[in-house]
């Protein structure tokens, strides 16, 4: 395994001096598709912010590569703006509209690997063409960015990401805003740029969306950031229903729009109940086993309070 990679150690992420997150422990790595998932202001988008360098935050967030000859890494606020931007690509959930091109846009992308002329080299402008082709928008380049339907100006800001080459993308709800259709074709050019090699920490409100395009689930709950595994295994974790109230389930046939859809709590505990329930603890018979104090307790729809016994991100494991 090779690439960049971005590490937690006990962080705390938020404003002022109360966290929103706290005691973090993960590791997002290049070639990843990780998905955020978490109700409003449990720290999703302020986890995003402290990974892409713009706020501060407590304990350690890690910068590092990955070679044959071994791992290196530096505290994410040592490392130089510049280098950061050569890494790490971030797109916000919203942002100005600026006055110029699509050309232009993605040529801002180019902006950390120029020198001090800033001027387009020959290998700056091909990035440039290959970025927007990959994302749809080569017959725009010549459009304004505010003449841009939204599906489209989110694939030209997509394209921007793709041009700056970083290896890992932060994307805080990408398809947010966007009708159904366009939400498609963003997440399929989101399967498309991880195919590519780039890795993806995307946030979402969008339970079957993230568990359908996402390899890896993590939910902001509670002040803490949880890993719940695979998509398959994060729609047989507890938690989910806890947090949401909803409950995930693989699709049933090959004709559904996303691979995983909901169902309401109370369904899904009636059938459920006598059946083994496999979690970040231990699964017993209708009952689910904290591993954090090895209780166990019913299946039943409990308060948000109940999440704090739930395994964190552990130090060290992704």
């Amino acid at each position: 395994m090779s690439g960049t990679f971005l590490r937690l150690q006990g962080a705390g992420i938020g404003y002022g001096k109360t966290p929103l997150l706290s005691g973090v422990c993960a590791e997002f790595r290049q070639g990843d598709f990780a998905c955020v998932v978490g109700r409003n202001g449990s720290g999703k988008s302020t986890l995003l912010r402290a990974l892409a360098g713009i706020i501060p935050y407590t304990g350690s967030i890690a910068l590092g590569s990955i070679a044959p000859g071994g791992a290196e890494s530096r505290e994410l606020r040592a490392v130089p703006h510049g280098e950061r931007a050569r890494r790490l690509s971030y797109l916000p959930q919203t942002r100005p509209v600026p006055a110029m091109d699509v050309r232009t846009l993605l040529a801002h992308g180019r902006f950390p690997h120029m020198g001090f002329s800033k001027t387009l080299s020959p290998a700056d402008r091909a990035k440039i063409a290959d970025a927007a082709a990959l994302a749809g928008v080569g017959g725009l380049l010549d459009r304004s960015v505010a003449s841009l339907s939204g599906g489209e100006r989110q694939r030209a800001y997509i394209a921007l990401a793709v041009a700056q080459d970083a290896d890992l993308i932060l994307l805080d709800e990408p398809a947010t805003y966007l009708d159904v259709a366009c939400q498609l074709e963003i997440m399929k050019l989101l399967r498309a740029l991880h195919r590519s090699g780039k890795g993806i920490v995307m946030v979402s409100h969008d339970l079957p969306q993230a568990f359908t395009v996402g390899e890896r689930i993590f939910v902001a709950a509670n002040g803490a950031l949880f890993p719940l595994g695979s998509p398959g295994e994060a729609a047989r974790n507890g938690m989910i229903a806890e947090t949401f109230g909803v409950c995930v389930e693989a699709a049933q046939g090959s004709r559904e729009v996303y691979a995983f859809g909901l169902r309401r709590t109370s369904e899904f505990l009636e059938e459920t109940r006598s059946l083994p329930v496999r979690s970040a603890g231990k699964a017993k018979h209708g009952h689910f086993t904290t591993p954090d104090t090895g209780t166990s307790r019913p299946l039943t729809r409990a308060p948000r309070e109940s999440l704090t016994g739930m395994k964190r991100c552990p130090c060290g494991e992704g």
